[in-house]
């Protein structure tokens, strides 16, 4: 039975960078932080947790130590609760941005019109 593959999005992050750049030699904890926009601390707990998870591995003999994503294909990223409620929160602001510019709209139209009129 094939096992399902669910990422996080930072995990995701980390798997696209290793497929997409670390080719044979890999990438140190130093060069997937660049090229993912993350802290190395926070890098090297993720590294840990999908090299536990098997969908990451170290490059054998490798100085500094390198890593290599081991995934044929990368899933799509799942979303966590935290990022579902980001993204939740993010379109109520925009919603409510539209209705500020919506009505500020036709306050101006309303009082241009009266200032025609009069």
């Amino acid at each position: 039975m094939k096992r399902t593959v669910s990422l996080s999005s930072g995990n995701w992050l980390i798997c696209d960078c290793l497929k997409r750049k670390a080719g044979r030699r890999g990438l140190t904890i130093e060069q997937i932080g660049y090229e993912a926009s993350m802290t190395t601390d926070m890098v090297k707990g993720r590294v840990r947790n999908l090299i536990g998870n098997g969908y990451v591995k170290r490059v054998e003999g490798s100085r500094p130590v390198t890593y290599r994503c081991v995934l044929k294909e990368l899933p799509p990223p799942t979303e966590t609760p935290q990022e579902r409620l980001l993204k939740r929160a993010a379109e109520l602001h925009r919603e409510r941005h539209a209705a500020i510019a919506h009505a500020a709209l036709t306050m101006d139209r309303m009082i241009r019109s009266c200032m025609a009129a009069g």
